[in-house]
């Protein structure tokens, strides 16, 4: 399966009769080792969705909508194309995805029409990470993680969920699970290690939960921690290549403020570079940068990394090509303009939903003014709805394609079934790479096969005689042995990063009237699985929320501005002594950068103060009965400066208190003991390696019975 922020997940599914039942990962793929993520598991929900796209729908300027077929379209493609010539006036938007085969069909595309304008779609992509990699060695490169024992002793998290919700959240998982796992104990040689993580952080994430040592920063201020800990750091280690960016750091002013200048937070800096200093942990210890943080800061902790000389130990660097690395949000407000200015004629949409979550203004109204638009999705969407011709398109379940995974291992994508809504079986339901080769092919009548399309492109880059047995086995095992890349030796251009840095300007401390927001991904990932309940019914993180995505902040910055939730106290947190039984959100508007929403307001005990939360992919309203009207869309908040940039974080919003209050979901409002003793107790490593090893005698007066625990 081809994962919406790249790379990709092997999976083995179930079938009975000839259909689909259970998703389960791939053990012998790289990426998942046997294991899926949620949305692996809930893609098969997908699939089964009675909301999908049965039939193409053509939008007849004289009697509106009006259902049709495939080759009603392809009748009426053949006639529109043939005036397209080079494909002056032609856009595509394209789902990005990382699969050779969607590469390939971009570039018929363009030798078929060499004057189209051609855009990559990914308003969530990492972007961010990427450009960073380019400051800091030259080049854009991947980074993939190596979290066991033997490789992390030490990792400082900024602002990184790097266990969830993003593209290797299942290896790193696995790695930062072994990192820390004590079987026995023992003392002095015998004596068990384990990773340690401190992590700065806006929220309060699952990798969060998981750390030894935590710091609440609000994410202005987090690229301000950045450059202090790079101050500390770098300038003890001694690394002549170092100094010109040490000498660059020294020219960078970070604010004051309570929160880390000084107190507590100055103490969590230091002993965070203590440990990364010492000697032991050198070249096991990992400074990690997250999405609410710009390319320069992302270039820096690689910069760190380098300096320490985990850089080619536990993180590693990959080559990307192009179109891996292209920057989707850029192409797309290129394009946009080109919308704007009337000099798109005929756009294509593939599996991409821009006048839902465009990262630029006023796309919608231009999107209505072009003549003629095209999009294939396998669900319904606010721009399919919109279109001249909407088209149901094969799920990955019932067509053939490929995936790259972040290592470069290239697997097939295979049909568990065929397309459910095809009349008659006749295989007129196109998937992406098929419906693509055949406008790229120019005769819309002619027969594209996705099976056949994949099975050339694979023998014409085969390097095995036997490409029969090549094609079985990567059949069988889910992946073409081989493919993965290479490792690149990356060297760090400490002067580059020094010129790069400069651009850094750390925010001060963010205030009730300028708060800060970070953009987090929800279950529904971007809204492409927001008619999937499975999802909206997993509680979120932290919060235990469901069916909703209201704007979460602290009870501090909550209370100063007058929005805790109806019912809320602190004597009283999950309000089952008060009226009503469960709380009520207050409604606020949100502003940022000129352009409000209206949404619920939730409290998350563990953020930072004059920070706000909001979550993406909810807010559809051309989705399914699930989805429509599920929670707001917060894709319109983000500016889009900061989009092109792949930053999920706006500084200078403002909260306004609004009339009414909203009813919020939650599986768990009871956050105390009430004085019972708890039952899982923790202790530290020292104190497992001095007392785990002695046992107690635990009689049962009940039964009579002894245990020894």
């Amino acid at each position: 399966m081809p994962r919406p922020d790249g790379g990709a997940e092997g999976l083995l599914v179930e079938t009975h009769e000839g259909r689909p039942t259970k998703i389960e990962g791939n053990p012998l793929h790289p990426s998942n080792n046997g294991k899926a993520s949620m949305w692996a598991l809930a893609s098969i929900m997908s699939l089964y969705d009675p909301d999908r796209l049965k039939f193409p729908i053509y939008n007849n300027p004289v009697k509106g909508q009006v259902e049709a077929s495939w080759d009603d379209f392809r009748a009426w493609a053949q006639q529109h194309f043939a005036a397209a010539g080079s494909g002056e006036g032609l856009g595509f938007v394209v789902g990005k995805a990382s699969s050779p085969a969607l590469e390939a069909a971009k570039a018929a595309i363009l030798k078929k029409y060499p004057k189209a304008i051609w855009s990559w779609y990914a308003p969530t992509e990492q972007y961010a990470a990427i450009k960073g990699a380019e400051l800091a060695f030259g080049k854009p490169m991947r980074e993939t993680l190596k979290l066991e024992k033997s490789t992390v002793n030490v990792i400082v998290s900024l602002d990184r969920d790097f266990l969830y919700h993003e593209s290797e959240e299942l290896v790193n998982a696995r790695g930062f699970a072994g990192s820390r796992a004590v079987w026995k104990s023992g003392k002095g040689a015998d004596a068990e290690t384990m990773s340690r993580l401190y992590m700065v952080e806006s929220g309060f994430s699952v990798t969060g939960g998981q750390a030894d040592h935590r710091l609440a920063l609000a994410p202005s201020r987090v690229t301000g921690f950045a450059v202090e800990l790079a101050k500390f750091i770098l300038p003890k280690l001694g690394a002549a290549a170092a100094k010109p960016l040490a000498d660059a750091l020294a020219a960078i002013n970070v604010p004051a403020g309570d929160d880390f200048g000084s107190g507590k937070g100055a103490k969590f800096l230091a002993e965070a570079a203590k440990d990364l200093l010492d000697a032991a942990n050198r070249d096991k210890a990992l400074v990690l940068v997250g999405h609410s943080q710009p390319a320069e800061v992302h270039a820096l902790g690689y910069a760190i990394n380098a300096a320490l000389g985990s850089v080619g130990k536990a993180q590693l660097f990959q080559a990307l090509t192009a179109d891996e690395a292209a920057n989707a949000n850029e192409q797309f407000a290129a394009l946009s303009d080109k919308v704007k200015s009337g000099a798109i004629k005929t756009l294509i949409a593939v599996n991409a939903n821009p006048l839902f979550d465009a990262p630029v203004a006023d796309f919608a109204a231009a999107f209505a003014k072009i003549p003629a638009t095209i999009t294939l999705s396998v669900g319904p969407t606010e721009t399919a709805a919109a279109s001249t011709w909407s088209l149901n398109g094969a799920h990955y379940l019932e067509s053939w394609g490929d995936t790259r995974a972040t290592d470069g291992t290239i697997s097939p994508v295979q049909p568990m079934i065929a397309p459910l809504y095809d009349p008659a079986g006749s295989r007129a339901v196109l998937s992406d790479i098929e419906f693509l080769a055949l406008l790229a092919g120019g005769d819309m009548n002619a027969k594209v096969d996705g099976y056949e399309i994949i099975r050339s492109q694979w023998k014409a880059a085969a390097t095995a005689r036997d490409f029969e047995s090549a094609w079985r086995h990567a059949l069988h095992d889910g992946l073409r042995k081989g493919t993965a890349r290479s490792p690149e030796q990356a060297t760090v251009n400490f002067a580059g990063v020094a010129a790069a840095v400069a651009a850094i300007k750390p925010g001060s401390v963010p205030s009730a009237q300028a708060l800060d927001v970070a953009f987090v991904l929800g279950h529904p990932h971007d809204g492409r699985y927001g008619n999937i309940a499975w999802l909206h019914e997993l509680p979120e993180v932290a919060t235990r929320t469901v069916w909703d995505n209201p704007v979460l902040m602290s009870p501090a910055t909550a209370e100063a501005l007058g929005v805790l939730p109806y019912g809320y106290s602190e004597a009283d947190p999950s309000g089952m002594y008060t009226k009503p039984a469960y709380p009520e959100a207050q409604m606020v508007n949100i502003t940022v950068d000129g352009k409000t929403v209206a949404m619920p307001a939730w409290i998350l005990p563990g953020m930072a103060d004059n920070t706000l939360i909001a979550t993406f992919g909810y807010g559809r309203s051309v989705c399914g009965r699930v989805g429509d009207g599920v929670g707001v869309n917060v894709a319109t908040l983000r500016p889009a400066k900061a989009a092109a940039a792949g930053i999920r974080m706006a500084s200078g919003a403002s909260v306004a208190k609004a009339n009414a209050t909203y009813p919020i979901s939650s599986t768990q409002n009871h956050w105390t003991m009430e004085g019972r003793t708890a039952i899982v107790r923790a202790v530290d490593l020292q104190a497992w390696n001095n007392h785990g090893a002695a046992t107690q005698e635990v009689v049962d007066t009940f039964y009579g019975s002894k245990t020894t625990i």
